[in-house]
């Protein structure tokens, strides 16, 4: 389960909601969103543009890549400066059925405020059973996985709004000037920063993985038929010359080498 830390903010933002006046959720102009997509923060040790984090913080947080109209960065700087308006929207992708059918909702989202009772209890926690996986049922330990996977959601709406998921970076174009000595992120270049904001735009690995299987099925019907003549090589040579361009491509957005296979940040 997330930290109690992550889960009184969120429960305090929930109280301060219930105080204030019913409103179209807020959110900063787009303009501001432009400008703040390619500022660069420090997260997990690493230098990325705003925009980058911000893109697999919304698919994290509601599977989605947009939320009511709004472009990822707007929507995460959005939540970050009016987390009392955003705490009674429907956000939170709420995986399971199992889970869903505890929560007594229909729809596979539903909102920080819906997670608590009256008496700012996390209802969750009450629905998660604890002890080893051995004495637990099969449904058991399925509500309990999708309990873990709601409370990551929590826990990173949590550390948005607490400030701790990520540190602005002074602007690299900017004149150079002194960072803590405890910092050791430097900001990027403007080609490292753009190859990182398309590479989380337009997802590579994913085409990759569907040009991968496409092409590998082809092989196998010509395979079958007898009949892979020179069509073989050129697509084994494809395959492979693919698959080194997204590796560099998301080295460069990632910021180091990625050897566990894992193509999204958080």
């Amino acid at each position: 389960m997330s930290t109690m830390r992550h889960l009184i903010i969120i429960a305090l933002l929930i109280a301060s909601a219930l105080t204030a006046v019913a409103s179209p959720l807020p959110a900063i102009p787009q303009e501001r969103a432009d400008s703040l997509r390619r500022r660069q923060v420090s997260y997990d040790g690493c230098a990325i543009p705003f925009g980058a984090l911000a893109t697999q913080a919304t698919r994290a947080i509601t599977g989605r890549s947009s939320v009511a109209g709004l472009d990822p960065t707007r929507f995460i700087a959005s939540l970050i400066l009016y987390p009392e308006a955003w705490v009674n929207a429907p956000i939170i992708r709420v995986k399971g059925s199992e889970l869903r059918r505890h929560l007594h909702i229909t729809d596979p989202y539903i909102s920080p405020a819906a997670l608590y009772d009256t008496d700012g209890t996390y209802i969750p926690t009450r629905l998660f059973t604890d002890g080893p996986d051995a004495d637990l049922t099969p449904r058991q330990r399925r509500l309990n996985d999708q309990i873990l996977d709601l409370d990551s959601r929590v826990e990173l709406i949590g550390r948005l709004v607490e400030g701790t998921l990520f540190t602005p970076l002074p602007d690299h174009r900017e004149e150079e000037r002194p960072r803590p000595s405890h910092s050791r992120v430097s900001p990027r270049s403007d080609f490292a920063v753009a190859a990182t904001l398309s590479y989380y735009s337009v997802a590579p690995w994913r085409i990759w993985s569907i040009a991968t299987l496409s092409l590998s099925l082809l092989m196998l019907i010509l395979g079958i038929i007898h009949r892979p003549g020179r069509l073989a090589t050129p697509l084994t040579i494809l395959i492979a010359a693919t698959a080194t361009i997204v590796y560099a491509w998301q080295t460069i957005a990632l910021g180091r080498p990625n050897l566990n296979g894992d193509s999204a940040m958080m």
